[in-house]
C-alpha cells in the first residue's frame, strides 16, 4: 500500500514540471551561473562526499556476525552479482572496495574523468553506506551528500573548476566560456540545492506531523537528547547529564530553533538573502546537535558551502539580458529546460510521498530521527562492566566497539529487563560474542570471564539534579566462554 500511495504521489511531478518550466519560474528562481559555479558545488560535494567515504567503520561490516548482515534497499538488488555479497565479509576486499569509492570521490572532486568517476564515485559510496546500515541501522549520516552526487550525475559539473577543463585547453580542444553564464548550469546548481533542502523540510515535517505541534517543549527535548546521550557507552555519564536541570526556555528555545531552521530551509531555494544568512543557522544547529547529543552531522555543516555566493568563479549578469543573447542559448525553446524541471519535480515528489507514506527503503527515507514524543519523562540507561580473568575485578566495558547493532541490544535488554524475556538467546550469543572478540585480541592476564549490565531509571523531571542519574533497576549477568 505504501508504493501504490508513493506512486500516486510521483503522479504530482507531471504538473510540478510545467510549473517549473515556465519563463517566470525560471528567469526569476534559476537564474544563470558560469560553469566555475557548478564546479564549485562539485568540488564541495565530492569533498564531502570523499570525507564520508573515509569515515565508514570497516570494522563494524567485517566483525557483524553472519545473522545481523542484511542486503539493505537498493543493495539488495546487487546480489545476484557472483561473489558481490560476500565482499562485506573480507577485510582485503572491504578494503579494496573503500579505496576505490574514496579515489573516485577524490577524482571527481578535482575534476578528473568527471563522466566516469563522478558517477563511479555516487555508485561505490551508495553500495558503501549501505553495507554499514545492513550490519548497523539505518541511520541518516552520510545520506544527504550522496543525493546531491547523485543529482550531480545529471549535470555537466565538470566544465569549470576542473582539472579535465585544463586538460582540454592544453589539447587545443573547445572548453564553454568559463565567464559566460548559462541557465543549464544554474539547473545544476538548483538541483543540488533541492537535494539538501528538501530532507531539512522533511525532518521538520515529521516532527510535527509525528509528535505534534508540541513536539518543541522543554521535556521532550530533554528527553530525546538524554537519552541519546546515555546510549551503551561503557557506563561513562555524558556530560549533556548535566544539562537536565537547565531551564525550560532553553530546552523549548532549541526545539523551536530546530523547527524553524528545518522548516525556513525552503527559503533557501528562493532568496538571496535567506542563503546568506540560513546556512550559518544551520550549521550551527549541526554544531548544537554534535555538543548535546554527540551526532557528528559533519556533512551538513560542510555542504551548507554550496548556497554561498563565489564571486571569484562567477559573475553576476542580468537574466534578462542573458536569455535574449544567442552565446547563452537562448533561441533554445523551453523544452530544452524541461529535462532539469522534471528531475526537480520527481525529486520534490518523491520526497513528500516519502515523508506522507513513512517509506523507508534505502537511500530513500522521511528522515523521522527525533520525531516522536511519547510523553514521558523517565528515561532507561545502562552501565556494562566486565570481570577480569586474573583480578576478578569489574572494569567498565565499551559494547560500541564491537556492535554496531546498538539499537537492537538496546531492545533486547530492555525486553530481558522488563521480563518478557528473561534471558533472550540471541542476547546471550552477541553479549559472548562480544567477549569472545575482546579476549582474542586482549593480553592473557587481561581476558574477561564475565560481562555484567546494570539497568537504571532515571525521572530527569523530579530528580534532575541526582548525581547517579537514577535509581538501579535490575542486573544481567552473561559468562563469557573461552575461546
Amino acid at each position: 500500500m505504501r508504493i501504490l500511495s508513493l506512486v500516486e504521489w510521483l503522479l504530482l511531478a507531471i504538473p510540478l514540471t510545467f510549473a517549473l518550466s515556465t519563463s517566470v519560474f525560471r528567469k526569476r528562481v534559476i537564474g544563470v551561473a558560469t560553469p566555475g559555479a557548478l564546479g564549485v558545488v562539485r568540488v564541495i560535494v565530492f569533498g564531502v562526499l570523499a570525507y564520508c567515504t573515509a569515515n565508514v567503520p570497516m570494522w563494524r561490516i567485517t566483525r557483524a556476525v553472519e545473522a545481523d548482515r542484511q542486503s539493505l534497499g537498493i543493495t539488495h538488488l546487487l546480489d545476484f552479482i557472483p561473489g558481490f555479497s560476500s565482499i562485506p565479509a573480507h577485510a582485503m576486499a572491504l578494503l579494496a572496495f573503500k579505496s576505490f569509492a574514496i579515489l573516485f570521490s577524490v577524482l571527481a572532486c578535482v575534476g578528473l574523468f568527471t563522466r566516469f568517476t563522478v558517477p563511479l564515485a555516487t555508485l561505490f559510496y551508495l553500495i558503501l553506506a549501505g553495507w554499514i546500515r545492513g550490519v548497523s541501522t539505518f541511520n541518516h549520516s552520510g545520506i544527504v551528500p550522496l543525493y546531491c552526487a547523485a543529482v550531480l550525475c545529471l549535470t555537466h559539473c565538470g566544465d569549470g573548476l576542473s582539472l579535465d577543463r585544463l586538460l582540454r585547453k592544453r589539447r587545443g580542444k573547445p572548453v564553454p566560456p568559463g565567464d559566460v553564464p548559462a541557465e543549464h548550469y544554474a539547473w545544476g546548481r538548483y538541483l543540488v540545492w533541492l537535494a539538501i533542502v528538501l530532507p531539512y523540510m522533511s525532518a521538520g515535517l515529521c516532527k510535527l506531523s509525528t509528535g505534534g505541534w508540541d513536539w518543541w517543549y522543554a521535556d521532550n527535548l530533554r528527553f530525546h537528547a538524554l537519552r541519546n546521550a546515555f546510549s551503551i557507552t561503557g557506563g561513562r555519564a555524558p556530560t549533556v547529564a548535566h544539562l537536565a536541570s537547565w531551564p525550560d526556555f532553553f530546552w523549548a528555545g532549541m526545539g523551536l530553533l530546530t523547527l524553524f531552521a528545518e522548516l525556513g530551509s525552503v527559503f533557501l531555494l528562493f532568496s538571496r538573502w535567506a542563503r546568506l544568512i540560513l546556512p550559518f543557522l544551520l550549521a550551527g544547529m549541526h554544531v548544537g546537535i554534535m555538543k548535546l547529543m554527540a551526532i557528528p552531522f559533519v556533512d551538513l555543516i560542510l555542504l551548507q558551502l554550496v548556497f554561498l555566493p563565489y564571486g571569484f568563479v562567477s559573475r553576476r549578469v542580468a537574466t534578462d539580458a542573458l536569455l535574449g543573447a544567442p552565446a547563452c542559448d537562448a533561441a533554445a525553446s523551453s523544452a530544452r529546460f524541461r529535462f532539469p524541471a522534471m528531475v526537480a519535480a520527481i525529486m520534490i515528489a518523491l520526497q513528500f510521498g516519502v515523508w506522507k507514506t513513512q517509506f523507508e527503503y534505502y537511500p530513500l527515507t522521511a528522515f523521522a530521527m527525533y520525531s516522536e514524543n511519547p510523553g514521558v519523562t523517565t528515561i532507561t540507561r545502562w552501565k556494562v562492566y566486565a570481570r577480569d580473568a586474573s583480578t576478578g575485578k569489574k572494569h567498565s566495558f565499551n559494547i560500541t566497539k564491537f556492535s554496531p547493532k546498538l539499537t537492537q541490544i538496546r531492545r533486547w535488554l530492555r525486553d530481558a529487563f522488563d521480563r518478557r524475556d528473561p534471558k533472550p538467546d540471541i542476547l546471550i550469543d552477541r553479549l559472548q560474542h562480544f567477549g569472545r572478540l575482546y579476549n582474542r585480541s586482549a593480553e592473557p592476564s587481561k581476558r574477561i570471564t564475565e560481562i555484567e549490565i546494570v539497568q537504571y531509571w532515571w525521572n530527569f523531571v523530579k530528580a534532575p539534579d541526582d548525581p547517579k542519574f537514577g535509581e538501579e533497576s535490575g542486573r544481567l549477568v552473561i559468562p563469557v566462554p573461552p575461546n
